[in-house]
């Protein structure tokens, strides 16, 4: 086909006498709408490829974007299966990297908790195996001030013995714990906000490190019995928190040793007296007995028994015979060794286990008890003299085993004196 495009150059009725002239061109239509059909040619590749492009650009992007979550998932489930924290970087500096900071904070947390869960679900299991407050402090005392955020934590104890206050403490960048007797100092003023400089304080600061001392207090059936310590001047919030948790846990500890203590008292001492009684001198008596049968030696067996001690209790009464006893006791353990064993058996029967009379005859050791009774002795305001008579036997010679030691000390008794009470 051909195209005929007219134009009307120009008209004018004096020109060359006719009235206008018509121009016509003619160009084929291949010719004419070749670009066209280029344009149409190519156009579906250059859609097509421009749509792949698309594709890849938005699959890398994608991918790119996603790459962050994938790794926040990862860790995600790496701690749920192991319970251990994984720090997340991302570096994209967009919410990908805000959501990253955020989860470290929060998984950080996590793990801080779970070590405080694990290290009083410790604590609980010692205390079911009844250690001593010594044994519990030194073995989770080291891991506290990295738990607590505290460069410096302590726990003051009231000795029992010597009424002072034993404080074990242990700082952030060491491993051991270290102990402090401290003497002129009350648990009262260890409660509270304290100052570090303070006497017997100052060795729970090395270095400076610490200004101030957070205590709180440790708590049996109401006394007061000890306090928990934080070297941290702002202490507050989460660690004053978890330092109450391991307070009251202290707690239970002490009171467990309380009772421990208290049924093993009962057990094995005279409630009067407090010296050992029979059971504790039987077993002591033959552990003394195995010792000296191992190494060759004697074991001295010395069997006291008041004199006409009933006549107290019928003339002046009971409260005055348990006062004489109590008053001898006292008297005759004054005159023993640290090695010796005093114990009660009952009534006014008393005996000494004296092992190695060889280095101390035991002729002298009774001589010197009877000695010490002849004292007097003021009981109820009226003046006694408690004397008593003495029964001696030595192993191996006077026997062989425990009971026939103390049937031949009790057989051997001599009555030496009596039992005055002038009133």
């Amino acid at each position: 086909s051909t195209l005929f495009p007219y134009t009307t150059l120009f008209r004018s009725p004096y020109s060359y006498g006719a009235t206008g002239w018509l121009v016509r061109t003619e160009q084929p239509a291949s010719v004419a709408l070749s670009a066209l059909d280029s344009f149409e040619r190519t156009l579906p590749i250059v859609t097509l490829i421009a749509i792949v492009t698309a594709l890849l650009l938005s699959t890398v992007q994608i991918r790119r974007s996603h790459r962050p979550l994938a790794v926040l998932t990862d860790a995600v489930e790496h701690m749920g299966r192991r319970g251990l924290h994984r720090h997340v970087t991302i570096d994209t500096d967009d919410e990908y990297q805000h959501l990253a900071q955020a989860f470290n904070r929060m998984a950080s947390g996590l793990a801080r908790q779970f070590e405080l869960f694990r290290t009083l679900a410790r604590i609980d299991r010692m205390i079911l195996d009844d250690p001593s407050t010594e044994v519990l402090v030194e073995k989770i005392l080291p891991a506290l001030p990295r738990l607590l955020h505290a460069p410096v934590v302590a726990v003051a104890v009231a000795t029992r013995d010597s009424g002072k206050v034993a404080i074990w403490w242990s700082s952030a960048t060491a491993t051991t714990v270290e102990r402090v007797q401290a003497d002129a100092l009350l648990l009262e003023n260890l409660i509270g906000r304290i100052d570090v400089h303070a006497p017997a304080l100052t060795q729970l600061s090395p270095n400076g490190s610490a200004q101030a001392l957070y205590g709180l207090p440790i708590e049996v059936a109401g006394k007061l019995c000890g306090a928990f310590l934080l070297a941290d001047p702002e202490s507050r919030g989460s660690s004053t928190r978890h330092a109450r948790a391991f307070a009251r846990r202290f707690a239970v500890a002490l009171g467990s040793e309380e009772r421990r203590e208290s049924l093993l008292k009962q057990a094995y001492y005279d409630d009067l007296t407090g010296l050992p009684n029979r059971q504790l001198f039987k077993d002591r008596l033959e552990r003394e007995l195995a010792h000296a049968k191992r190494s060759q030696t004697q074991v001295a067996l010395i069997y006291i028994d008041l004199d006409r001690f009933k006549h107290v209790n019928d003339s002046m009464g009971h409260s005055a015979g348990d006062a004489l006893l109590l008053a001898v006791s006292k008297r005759l353990a004054s005159q023993v060794r640290e090695s010796d064993t005093l114990a009660r058996l009952g009534g006014d029967e008393f005996v000494l286990i004296a092992p190695g009379p060889d280095d101390h005859p035991a002729h002298v050791l009774a001589e010197r008890l009877q000695a010490a009774l002849r004292e007097p002795i003021v009981v109820q305001e009226a003046t006694c003299f408690a004397q008593a008579s003495v029964g001696l036997a030595v192993y191996p010679q006077d026997g062989a085993d425990a009971e026939a030691l103390l049937r031949s000390a009790d057989r051997s008794e001599e009555h030496t004196s009596e039992l005055q009470s002038p009133i």
